[in-house]
């Protein structure tokens, strides 16, 4: 406890150091760190900037554009915001790679431009607000967001893919079944 109140996890991890910020569509990592790692590996970015987040294990860093969740120790969610959408995430301010090569995505990436990089989308939602691809890669999925004016909003990398509930299959009416089982 400090002064009453309940230390949050990160709370130590001191002031963001200087690193490179980068996320790799092959690994499915930021800046080294992705699904199913331990998430005391988030010491790296420095301390969460939302202590209330943190202390129900999301890891949010607002000024980078990113937030990791995690449970039982493990990360589970990796969102990372594109645009100015979602405040008070700033923008990304880091690099996307593909296989370590530099890849140009932006809150201008339009729907078909991604899906000419990658194509194999497995579900496509859209409503009155946003259209959302859905990738779908054994245990992990992708959330890949569009605003109606056709800008790259947000991406999402979860575990486990929320269309292996099949109460979330009903709600984005989901006809296809999924390749694997959990």
């Amino acid at each position: 406890m400090i002064f009453g109140r309940k230390k949050f996890p990160g709370c130590d991890w001191g002031p963001k150091p200087s690193i490179p910020i980068k996320f790799d569509f092959k690994y499915l990592k930021l800046s080294q760190v992705g699904i199913f790692d331990d998430f005391s590996l988030l010491k790296k970015f420095g301390t969460p900037e939302d202590r209330s987040n943190a202390l129900s294990m999301k890891f949010s860093y607002y000024s980078q554009g990113f937030e990791f969740d995690a449970e039982n120790d493990k990360i589970v969610d990796i969102f990372i915001n594109v645009s100015d959408f979602y405040p008070p995430f700033q923008p990304f301010k880091g690099d996307f790679l593909l296989s370590g090569k530099p890849l140009i995505i932006s809150k201008s990436t339009t729907e078909d431009s991604f899906k000419e990089i990658f194509p194999d989308v497995f579900w496509r939602d859209e409503d009155d607000d946003e259209i959302i691809l859905f990738y779908e890669m054994e245990k992990v999925e992708w959330q890949v967001e569009f605003d109606k004016g056709g800008g790259l909003k947000a991406l999402i990398i979860c575990t486990p893919p929320l269309l292996s509930d099949p109460e979330a299959k009903k709600t984005f009416k989901v006809t296809k079944e999924l390749k694997f089982k959990l």
